[in-house]
C-alpha cells in the first residue's frame, strides 16, 4: 500500500499511516453526516416508519466498523508490524463478526418495534404484543451466544467440544429446571391461545379460585380476588384446568334469583308483582343490561312451595351482586305487601276418613295427663349351681 520510497522509511511511514487514520475519520464523518442528515430526513418523508427505523439501527454499526477498519488499515500499512499481521487479521474478523452482530441485533430490534406499533395495535388479539417481548429477549440470546462462538473461531480456539459440552449442560439444565420449563410452555399456551387478558374476571374448575386477571406473564398468571388479595396461578397448572371466562365472548352474562311460594298462591299474580320488582330494580341500577327483557319462569312442585326463577340480564359478572340484593329485598317486601306467603319447611298429615280428631280419646286429655308406659327391667337367670341366688 506504501510507495517504494516511503517502504522501510519509519518517518515516511508513520506519516502514511496517520494519513491513513486521519482519512478513516473523515470518512466515518460523512458516514455519520449521511445517515442522520440526509437518509434520516428522506426516510421521515414516507407514510412507513419502518424505513426511519433502520436507518437509525443500521447508522451506528457502519459509522463504528469506519472506526474500526480505519486503524487496522493504517497498522498494516507499516512494515513494523509485518510479525504481527496474523493477529491484526484476526482481531479484524473478530472486530467484523461483532459489529454484524451488533447490526443484526437493532435491526431486528428496529423490526420488532415497527410490528409493534404499527402492526400490533390494529389485530384484534393481544397475544402478538405479548409475544414480541420475549421474542426479542430469545433472539438477542440467540445472537449473543453465536457471536461468541464466531469470535472464539476466530481466533483460533476449536470450539466443537464446547458446542458439544454446551449440549450436554443444556440437557443437564433443562432436567432440573423441568417445572421451570414447564411453566414456561404452558406460558406461551397461556399467552397465544388461552383467551385471557388483563381485566378478565376468570374461575377455575376447583370452585375455590376466582378474580380479575393482573397480569399473564410467561411462568404464573395474577389474579387478584374479592378480597383484594393476589392469587399467584403457575401456567401449567392453569393450562390442565377448566377456566371460565366471565368477560368473553362478551363481558354481559345472565344472572338469576331463586324462590318459592306457596301452593294456594295465585301464580299469574305472583308473575306480575315479580316483574314489577325486577323491571324496577333493573331500571335504578347501572350494571344492568337493559337489552334483555327480564322474565319469570316456574321450575318445579317442591315440598312446600312452588319453586320459580327470575331471570336477567347484567353488563359484567360482579354487577350481579348487587342487583340480586335488591330483587331479593324488593320481593320479600312486596311479597308482604300482597299477601303472597312463602312457606317455611312443612308436613301436611292426611288421616282417614273414619278418624274424626274430636271424637278422639285423646281429644281432650292434656299432654302432662298422658303417663309414659312403665317399662319392667329384665329378669336375669340366676347361674345354674349357685343356690344363693
Amino acid at each position: 500500500m506504501l510507495p517504494d520510497f516511503a517502504v522501510g522509511n519509519p518517518g515516511w511511514e508513520a506519516i502514511f499511516a496517520t494519513s491513513i487514520f486521519g482519512a478513516s475519520l473523515i470518512i466515518a464523518a460523512l458516514v455519520y453526516f449521511v445517515f442522520n442528515k440526509i437518509l434520516k430526513v428522506l426516510a421521515g418523508r414516507t407514510r412507513t416508519t419502518l424505513d426511519d427505523l433502520i436507518v437509525k439501527a443500521v447508522g451506528r454499526p457502519i459509522f463504528i466498523f469506519v472506526l474500526v477498519f480505519g486503524p487496522y488499515t493504517a497498522l498494516t500499512a507499516t512494515t513494523y508490524l509485518d510479525d504481527h499481521q496474523d493477529q491484526l487479521d484476526r482481531g479484524l474478523l473478530s472486530a467484523e463478526i461483532i459489529i454484524v452482530g451488533y447490526a443484526i441485533k437493532r435491526v431486528l430490534g428496529a423490526l420488532i418495534k415497527w410490528y409493534g406499533t404499527a402492526i400490533a395495535g390494529r389485530t384484534t388479539t393481544s397475544w402478538d404484543e405479548r409475544v414480541l417481548p420475549m421474542f426479542q429477549r430469545i433472539s438477542n440470546v440467540v445472537i449473543y451466544a453465536v457471536v461468541l462462538l464466531l469470535v472464539l473461531d476466530a481466533q483460533g480456539l476449536d470450539i466443537s467440544p464446547l458446542i458439544a459440552g454446551m449440549g450436554i449442560s443444556g440437557l443437564a439444565l433443562a432436567l432440573a429446571v423441568q417445572p421451570t420449563l414447564s411453566n414456561f410452555i404452558a406460558g406461551t399456551y397461556t399467552v397465544t391461545e388461552s383467551g385471557i387478558g388483563v381485566g378478565d374476571y376468570i374461575e377455575l374448575d376447583d370452585g375455590k379460585t376466582a378474580g380479575w386477571v393482573e397480569e399473564v406473564g410467561w411462568r404464573t398468571t395474577k389474579v387478584r380476588n374479592f378480597w383484594n388479595n393476589l392469587i399467584i396461578i403457575p401456567n401449567s397448572r392453569l393450562s390442565d384446568s377448566v377456566v371460565t371466562n366471565y368477560q368473553a365472548p362478551n363481558p354481559a352474562v345472565f344472572a338469576f334469583v331463586t324462590g318459592g311460594v306457596s301452593y294456594e298462591s295465585d301464580l299469574d299474580h305472583v308473575d306480575r308483582v315479580a316483574m314489577e320488582v325486577t323491571n324496577k330494580v333493573l331500571n335504578e341500577s347501572d350494571g344492568a343490561d337493559l337489552t334483555y327483557k327480564p322474565v319469570l319462569r316456574f321450575r318445579a312442585f317442591g315440598d312446600s312451595n312452588i319453586d320459580f326463577m327470575v331471570i336477567f340480564k347484567v353488563r359484567g359478572f360482579v354487577d350481579q351482586f348487587i342487583i340480586k340484593d335488591r330483587i331479593i329485598r324488593g320481593l320479600h317486601r312486596r311479597f308482604g305487601e300482597e299477601g303472597i306467603e312463602i312457606n317455611y319447611p312443612v308436613r301436611k298429615l292426611v288421616f282417614p276418613k273414619e278418624f274424626n280428631v274430636k271424637t278422639s280419646p285423646l281429644a281432650n286429655v292434656e299432654p302432662s295427663q298422658v303417663e309414659p308406659p312403665k317399662v319392667e327391667p329384665p329378669q336375669m337367670e340366676s347361674p345354674q349351681g349357685d343356690p344363693d341366688s
